[in-house]
């Protein structure tokens, strides 16, 4: 089945940020922010994308939180989006609060020993950081989106790349979260590579 990719009014996420206070308790599984929102909250783009495979998210099981196959899917999923078109935060605060929100709680609310906060990091963006590190959807986007593009420069599978990536914290914020290396990407190949080596 053939969609739009969709986004958030501008006066929906401001309207969301503000009151996020407030709507605490609907940030649990299988809150419907469909029947919650006036009905005209968002916009279609031109983007296409396959909605027949939004329900193919995997949720956290056991204590794996399936980053690489999430990341591999929400980037495959979203494959149409240019990365302009990626840092616009209505996008994934979209997604966030309506298809991808059960695997959002999930991953990243339940069980949070601070859910005010983690609702802001995860359902919504805040800086260009904010939109690579923390919403629950768009870190998957950009996970792989920059996996795909150093892989494509060195002989390792893309999910090789998201294994070291993902591997420790201060690895993937020393590539990704920092602008300068993130956007060359040669220079990122090379860190990959000499970290594969003591992997």
């Amino acid at each position: 089945m053939s969609d739009r990719v969709r986004f958030m009014k501008f006066d929906t996420v401001d309207t969301l940020k503000a009151d996020k206070e407030n709507n605490s308790a609907r940030y649990v599984k299988g809150f419907e922010w469909d029947k919650y929102l006036p009905s005209d909250y968002f916009r279609e783009s031109s983007v296409p994308i396959d909605a027949s495979k939004f329900n193919k998210i995997k949720l956290p099981d056991g204590g794996d939180n399936h980053d690489i196959y999430n990341s591999l899917f929400v980037y495959n999923l979203f494959n149409e989006l240019t990365p302009e078109q990626a840092y616009d935060e209505r996008v994934w605060t979209y997604y966030s609060h309506t298809i991808f929100h059960d695997y959002v709680v999930s991953r990243w609310i339940d069980g949070s020993s601070n859910k005010d906060r983690s609702i802001r990091s995860h359902m919504f963006v805040h800086g260009d950081r904010g939109l690579v590190r923390d919403n629950g959807i768009a870190r998957l986007w950009w996970m792989g989106f920059i996996a795909h593009n150093i892989a494509s420069q060195i002989p390792f599978s893309v999910e090789h790349v998201l294994n070291i990536l993902l591997f420790k914290a201060d690895v993937r914020s020393n590539i990704i979260e920092r602008p300068s290396s993130a956007a060359n990407m040669k220079i990122s190949a090379a860190i990959i590579i000499l970290l594969a080596e003591s992997y």
